[in-house]
């Protein structure tokens, strides 16, 4: 067999359809989308590996997400979702509020409630390891963007 040329598509995602199939933990969704396909490369019924972009920011003040705290969502406002941080000043730690935008697995747009240049604390997080996983829901643990 040849090797299958490393290739990305772009498109626009038409229809999820609503009947996911389960195989080995995994969900499957088998979803409609509309998509350049002159060169008739794709075929009905491949399968795929999508990556969906959600929103779009460039050139912004981010921070690294370990400097978010816990989620205040009562201060969520027109500027985005509301996170206590601790921010490192002369005078020692002080709790503050912020406001994010977009937040991938690493990084938070800020887009209020803290300085550019500013000295935030990383939030210490611990693993559990005695947790068992929910066996129940089979995305349980899947990042989320």
């Amino acid at each position: 067999m040849g090797s299958v040329e490393q290739r990305r598509w772009q498109g626009k995602v038409r229809q999820i359809l609503p009947t996911p199939e389960v195989i080995n933990n995994v969900v499957l969704y088998d979803v409609l989308v509309d998509v350049d396909n002159q060169d008739r490369q794709l075929m009905t019924g491949m399968s795929t590996q999508m990556f969906f972009v959600l929103g779009r920011a460039e050139q912004v003040p981010q921070i690294p997400v370990a400097a978010l705290g816990a989620r205040v969502r009562n201060e969520d406002n027109p500027y985005g979702a509301a996170y206590r941080v601790k921010e490192v000043t002369g005078q020692g730690v002080q709790e503050k509020i912020i406001h994010v935008g977009l937040r991938p697995r690493r990084f938070a747009e800020i887009r209020d409630g803290v300085a550019v240049g500013a000295q935030l604390q990383t939030v210490a997080r611990t693993d559990d390891k005695d947790k068992k996983k929910d066996k129940g829901n089979p995305a349980a643990g899947v990042p989320r963007l």
